[in-house]
């Protein structure tokens, strides 16, 4: 019996040495967060890119932004790629757009959207900003460049 309770104690003792704790580390932590906060931000995405011959401009919200901007492209063109397979059609556009300010390594300029409710009579029943940044992606070689 008492070769058990040796051994019963030696697995303890090793566990707790070789760290079997079952709480999550920081890195996975803030993994889960960053990809969370693309999910809702796909999902609530309400800007359609608009633009001209050769340009296009592009509105993402700024929690989203500053995750494209700062997350390396290893770790986010996976992410939105396998994201982008699971959403509905709609999403993928959304997403789309994401892929190319990553892979264009794209800088955006921080601004804020207003949108404004009025009543019939002009007064103003509700007004949200909502923080957004603005990519520009020119997808057509400039003129000067030809030769």
């Amino acid at each position: 019996m008492k070769p058990k309770v040796i051994l019963c104690l030696a697995l303890v003792l090793s566990g707790g040495l070789f760290g079997c704790s079952t709480a999550p580390s920081k890195k996975t932590v803030e993994e889960k967060s960053w990809q969370t906060t693309l999910r809702a931000d796909v999902t609530n995405s309400f800007f359609p890119p608009n633009g001209s011959v050769g340009i296009m401009f592009y509105t993402v919200p700024a929690t989203a932004a500053k995750i494209l901007e700062s997350r390396p492209q290893t770790e986010l063109v996976p992410f939105l790629s396998a994201l982008r397979s699971s959403q509905s059609s709609w999403e993928t556009g959304t997403i789309d757009e994401w892929l190319i300010i990553v892979r264009d390594g794209l800088h955006g300029t921080p601004s804020v959207i207003t949108n404004t409710l009025t009543s019939a009579k002009g007064a103003v029943v509700s007004m949200t900003e909502t923080p957004v940044y603005t990519y520009t992606d020119h997808f057509l070689p400039h003129a000067e460049n030809k030769q």
